[in-house]
């Protein structure tokens, strides 16, 4: 978007980066795609089930998802069905109103004043958004029903329910949902290719030898080879990156060692059963959901209770259900998700200026953090996409291109 505007950008990365995990369509990535002539990208949904000890729900499957409820849920359908409309609907709104805004309020109190008055326009309740999911499914919380909600937002943010409010719900729930998914491989090549059409170009990460922060009257970069780099702004792709600033203007951003972990499986040809989608979140006391792709699978789990001795004996105990037959190990993943501390739900929904944020987007002078894992991070890629386009949004009105 920035290269796009007019501005001259220099991108350095890290090769063989690795890719998001249950990557999903949302508005913005809709509107991105259309503002950068990539419709082609677009494709059919991925299928993923929620799986309880009493049911097996299906979203993007053969039947529609009002069928499903009154299958799984018979005697709680017409409420569910409700409710998911409710979210779907709230998402969506949630949704437009940020992009028309020009992002998340992330810009002070006149940003935050912004965007209530926008949420009044568009009859969005701040107090509403603000309110726990817990609350609002709380009917629900003793029945089969209620093990499925559980499961699906948990699955969803690997987050426990306690700690989301009705707007993440909201927003996870209406990209979920959505009716056209997104094509990965073509995705990342369109991005690529137009961030060179518009004369963006790349380095490697370690090309860099310093980042220059301290006593310079803006920030640059020293390149191992020769030379160096100057900018009006610096954005950080990854918290991996900020290891280049000072220790003082780094210790903001949430990644102290954390609950979210994952893992890797060997070879699971043949043990996958016909009736079991790509896609799974299993139910266990702490978010877990399963990813098989190339005949591996990719788990990933919040809780610390995983990671060792009979920890991992409860991990493949779980993953039984859903992989009964056949023997696979455990490997930990060489790249986990980042870690984030866990926060209780109100400390968490009062300290940002939006509900679920964690992190500020500003590192300091000129300096901007946009990695939704660390700002966002219940919200996965639909909260990468909100943050990135907040930040170029915001940039764009400031450089005059």
């Amino acid at each position: 978007m920035l290269a796009k505007g007019g501005c001259r950008v220099l991108l350095f990365s890290r090769p063989n980066s690795p890719r998001q995990s249950w990557f999903s369509s949302s508005l913005h990535l809709e509107r991105l795609l259309e503002n950068l002539g990539g419709r082609s990208c677009f494709a059919a949904p991925d299928r993923f089930q929620v799986l309880t000890a009493e049911s097996r729900l299906e979203i993007h499957g053969s039947l529609p998802f009002a069928e499903e409820l009154r299958r799984e849920h018979p005697a709680e359908s017409q409420q569910l069905t409700a409710l998911f409309s409710r979210l779907e609907t709230l998402g969506q709104q949630l949704e437009e109103t940020l992009w028309e805004g020009g992002g998340l309020p992330l810009w002070g109190l006149k940003g935050r004043f912004r965007f209530r008055l926008q949420c009044l326009a568009n009859r969005l309740s701040w107090k509403g958004l603000t309110r726990p999911l817990k609350n609002l499914i709380e009917e629900y919380a003793l029945t089969e029903a209620g093990a499925t909600l559980r499961t699906l937002f948990e699955g969803l943010s690997l987050t426990p329910l306690e700690q989301l409010s009705v707007a993440e719900a909201a927003l996870l729930w209406s990209s979920a949902i959505r009716a056209d998914g997104v094509n990965l491989d073509e995705f990342e090549e369109l991005l690529d290719r137009r961030f060179e059409q518009f004369h963006g170009r790349q380095e490697l990460l370690s090309s860099i030898e310093a980042f220059n922060v301290e006593g310079a009257a803006s920030p640059s970069v020293t390149l191992k080879k020769a030379g160096s780099c100057s900018a009006d702004y610096f954005i950080f792709g990854h918290p991996e990156a900020l290891t280049l600033l000072p220790d003082s203007l780094a210790k903001g951003v949430a990644t102290a060692p954390g609950s979210r972990k994952a893992a890797t499986t060997t070879d699971l040809q043949g043990m996958r059963p016909q009736l079991l989608a790509p896609r799974a979140i299993l139910e266990a006391p702490h978010p877990l959901r399963l990813q098989i792709d190339k005949n591996k699978g990719l788990v990933e789990y919040a809780g610390t209770n995983f990671q060792t001795g009979d920890g991992l004996k409860d991990l493949r105990r779980l993953l039984h259900t859903a992989l009964p037959f056949g023997d696979y190990r455990l490997n930990e993943a060489k790249q986990a998700p980042l870690t984030l501390p866990p926060l209780e739900t109100e400390k968490k929904i009062k300290s940002g200026s939006f509900p679920g944020m964690l992190s500020s987007v500003r590192c300091g002078n000129r300096l901007f953090l946009c990695h939704g894992g660390s700002i966002l991070p219940t919200l996965a890629t639909t909260g990468e996409l909100m943050t990135g386009v907040t930040i170029a949004k915001h940039l764009l009105n400031r450089i005059k291109v």
